[in-house]
């Protein structure tokens, strides 16, 4: 099948509105990979130093001149009809031989993306603009239309499932949350504050001629990142922490998003740096429990409180503030007993966040065989 340039069935429009100060405009861009369009709220004519806008109708093609090689490139649906988007965002009305449908996934695909892309002269963001006249030599396949509604109407099915599947993984992550705070609140364990579970770790010189596997803390409870090896000559700092299975480590400055962990096998021996306190357990505590009961809802509101400063890039966790907050410790046959729910409830979250991904790739795969298919 031929591939045809795009001006062979779009047009630009060029009815723009001439702005009046006093009325009001609600705005439009549109969103990187072929995600639609967003809405901004709206703007007082007098706000904005553009002359003219245009109000975008239903089935229009908006692309942006700065980010179409990020797949900027977007087909207006029925909600957005009606919202302005200034000379920035080139619009396009298309004839009857080319359903909006159908257009709005050829010009999301992988193979229209690579095109924009290699007709953008530059690298990264200095990519300069991509004309409205480079825009139309962009091909696409153009069957007859209702071989495009039949195309359109198959991968609408898929991403239609991709949206359900995303609202149940949200539901199942808050189920997720609501079962690990119910099983650790469940025990009846006494609240003990961490400075009788835990004993700092102490720090060990940096040499310059050793090479360190340096680990991170995830936000959120997603547990430890590595951070890849690390020369001590290419360190500012003077010392750092080994980790060993069990401890518990959490950032300084991430404390308050529940940057806080328990070490897997994975990371021991790894280290991290003193914006990272680490701790020894010295007491009897089931590792899967304790790192249930340090992402806890209530645990988590207690390290917000905890943390000292103004603003995000200031405000930080002590290791004295960290040890005085408190967990429930049950007797270790119990912490194990939820150990096994919890357990089971993680691997759920962890097969569930596996299919959301494979459902999330489903209508981009689906998009290239297609059209990979009328090449």
């Amino acid at each position: 099948m031929d591939w045809v340039p795009l001006g062979e069935h779009l047009v630009q429009r060029g009815d723009s509105e001439l702005v009046v100060p006093g009325s009001h405009y609600p705005i439009a861009g549109v969103l990187g990979f072929g995600r639609g369009m967003l809405h901004r709220p709206a703007i007082d004519g007098s706000e904005t130093a553009y002359k003219s806008l245009l109000a975008v109708a239903s089935g229009n093609l908006v692309y942006s001149k700065v980010k179409a090689f990020e797949g900027a490139v977007a087909v207006a649906t029925p909600a957005d009809a009606g919202r302005y988007v200034s000379p920035e965002f080139p619009v396009f009305q298309g004839d009857e031989g080319l359903s909006p449908a159908y257009l709005r996934h050829a010009v999301s695909s992988e193979f229209f993306l690579a095109g924009l892309r290699s007709s953008s002269s530059g690298i990264g963001a200095r990519r300069e603009r991509v004309h409205p006249t480079t825009f139309l030599r962009q091909r696409i396949p153009v069957p007859p239309l209702d071989e495009q509604l039949r195309i359109a109407a198959h991968l609408d099915s898929i991403g239609a499932l991709a949206r359900k599947r995303r609202s149940t993984a949200t539901f199942a992550t808050a189920w997720t949350v609501a079962l690990r705070d119910r099983v650790v609140e469940g025990t009846g364990g006494e609240l003990t504050s961490l400075a009788h579970l835990l004993r700092a770790r102490p720090a060990t010189p940096v040499s310059d001629q050793e090479t360190y596997r340096i680990t991170g803390v995830y936000s959120f409870g997603r547990g430890l990142l590595d951070r890849g090896p690390l020369s001590g000559d290419k360190t500012k700092y003077a010392a750092m922490t080994t980790l060993h299975q069990g401890d518990v480590v959490y950032s300084k400055l991430g404390a308050f998003e529940d940057a806080v962990a328990v070490v897997d096998d994975s990371f021991t021996g790894t280290q991290v740096s003193p914006e990272f306190p680490v701790f020894e357990v010295v007491a009897d505590l089931d590792p899967v429990y304790l790192r249930a009961a340090l992402t806890t809802t209530s645990f988590h509101e207690a390290l917000k409180h905890a943390a000292t400063g103004v603003g995000a890039r200031q405000r930080r966790v002590s290791p004295s503030a960290f040890l005085s907050l408190k967990i429930p410790v049950p007797p270790l046959q119990r912490q194990q007993a939820a150990a096994v729910v919890l357990s089971r409830a993680a691997e759920i979250g962890r097969l569930d966040g596996r299919a959301q991904t494979l459902t999330g790739a489903l209508l981009p795969a689906a998009r290239n065989e297609i059209f990979s298919a009328m090449r």
